[in-house]
Formats: C-alpha cells, structure tokens, sequence
C-alpha cells in the first residue's frame, strides 16, 4: 500500500516518467507517444497524461480523428476542484490509455492552481488513485507553464529531455533545471535519466558533443545525452501524425517495392524511411529503459 507522501505513494505503483524542456516544437509529444506505444506493445500497461494544451499527442495517437477526449475537463477538475482522476480515452491501443488535456487544462488550469493555491503535488495525489493498474505513467509536458510543469516534476521519477543543439534548446534546459531544483524539494528522488537529440541529421556526434559541453558547464554532470537520437526523417513523422500512428506502427506498413512493382500489393505510400525513424524510436526506449534499470539498482 503507498504511504501517506503522495509523491512516495505514487511511486510504490508505478514508475512515472516525465517527457520535459522549457521549450516547445524540440520532440516531447513524438517522444512520449512512441515510448508509450513500444511499452504497451511488449505488455506493460501504460498511461499517457498528456499536459500540453494543444494536446498533439491526438494527431501522434490518432485519437483527435475519432472526436475523442474532453477538451481537459477531466484534468482541470482532478486538479482543482478534487474529483477523481480517470482515463479519458481507454485503449487508444491495447495496454495504453489517455488522460488527454485540451483548451480548459491550458491557462485556466494554470490560473486555478495559483488562485487556489494547491500545492504542487496534487497531481502525484491525484495520479494514486489510477496508479494501481499501471506499470508506467509517462508525463507529456507543456513547454512553458511552469504551474503545470511544476505539478508533472513533482509526480514524476524520472525526467527525459528532448532537445536540439541551438540556444533555443540550451534557454529551454535552463528553464527546466531551475524547475528540476525547485520540484526536488518536495520529491528529493527525481531524477533526471538523459537528454535525447531530437530531428537531427543521420551524423550527430558533433551536435551530441555540443549538448554534453553545455550541460557540462551550466549543469555539472546531471544526467547522460543518450547515445540514440531520433534523425530527422521529415516525411515519415509527417505521414505518421496523419495517420495517427507511431513511428514502430508505421513502419509495418512500409510494402515491399518488388512486391508494388509486380502488382502483387498496392502501394499505400508509407515512406520507406518510417523503418530508420522506427529503429531510432526502438533503440532509444530500451537506452530510456536501461536508465531506469540502473537507477533501480542503485536504490
């Protein structure tokens, strides 16, 4: 049974990652979704709480097609006014449910948490009461409320930072690190697993070298960059938005041109290079997973 801490409750059901940076358009939604459906895919069950307004995570998962969702009304009242906590979208795949955000979680929510002044764990309570039926809670964070962001980091484990090598990103870390500090107060076991290149060429060695410098200077040695990066692969994220799929999924539709050309199977125009942005999606969930294994270790 959790004990009365709900961050120290929380974390006794289930692991809960946060996907953060004080930045947005650098990779968190992609990531979060396609680490959520690789999870489910191998068994483990997973909720996604989706934090951002915009919610893109209904285009990634296909969801906002199908009129699913509730514009965040869910969200807003767990958080504000203490109703329970729910999924609000079951099995958007087999082993993965969404609690989605929307327009009415945005600035309003933001506003009511400080108006109320609720403090900066009610999301890790709130979370207690669904934790019980998963193995993950992944965090889809908003890129510049720090009311919102403060609420995941409290929840949160682990933090995994999506990033690219320009002064934008590096604003973006530093925003995140001065949250990070001030979330450890109430959750001294956070935990910040690594930063991951996000939409960069196919050779990223001097961009991930750029990365380790900067976080070396203004950070110390906080937390790894991740040895995968998810390449930039334009037409392939393009297609899987569209079609409200995750890279892995994608790419099993990719057709065998010998097949096409020999009208053994229709064309169906899957980019071909949906199968590197699957395995750069692959190899970086089993570096996140490792991350975790290792922090398990040592505690």
């Amino acid at each position: 049974m959790p004990t009365g801490d709900p961050v120290i409750g929380l974390h006794q059901q289930a692991r809960v990652v946060a996907f953060a940076i004080g930045k947005g358009g650098v990779g968190k939604t992609s990531v979060s979704c396609n680490f959520g459906v690789i999870l489910a895919a191998n068994g483990l069950r997973v909720l996604l709480v989706v934090l951002d307004p915009q919610d893109n995570a209904g285009e990634n998962l296909g969801y906002t097609s199908t009129g699913q969702g509730d514009q965040g009304e869910t969200l807003f009242n767990a958080l504000v006014t203490g109703q329970p906590l729910r999924p609000t979208i079951h099995q958007v795949r087999e082993n993965l449910d969404v609690i989605n955000s929307g327009p009415v979680a945005g600035e309003d929510l933001a506003f009511a948490l400080r108006l109320n002044d609720i403090a900066d764990s009610r999301l890790a309570e709130a979370l207690t009461d669904v934790a019980d039926d998963y193995d993950f809670i992944l965090l889809d964070c908003p890129p510049f409320s720090t009311t919102i962001q403060r609420q995941a980091l409290t929840a949160a484990q682990y933090v995994v930072v999506p990033c690219q090598a320009d002064s934008s990103s590096f604003k973006g870390i530093a925003l995140l690190a001065e949250e990070y500090k001030l979330a450890r107060e109430l959750n001294p076991h956070l935990t910040i697993l690594g930063f991951t290149l996000f939409d960069v060429d196919a050779n990223a060695s001097k961009m991930r070298a750029r990365v380790r410098t900067f976080l070396q200077d203004e950070l110390g040695d906080v937390a790894p960059v991740f040895e995968a990066v998810i390449r930039h692969a334009g037409a392939a994220a393009l297609d899987s938005r569209a079609r409200g799929l995750s890279a892995t999924e994608l790419a099993g539709m990719v057709q065998d041109g010998l097949k096409v050309l020999r009208g053994e199977v229709e064309a169906n125009g899957v980019p071909r290079s949906a199968q590197n942005l699957a395995g750069d999606y692959m190899s970086l969930s089993r570096e996140i997973l490792g991350a975790i294994q290792l922090q398990e270790a040592r505690a």
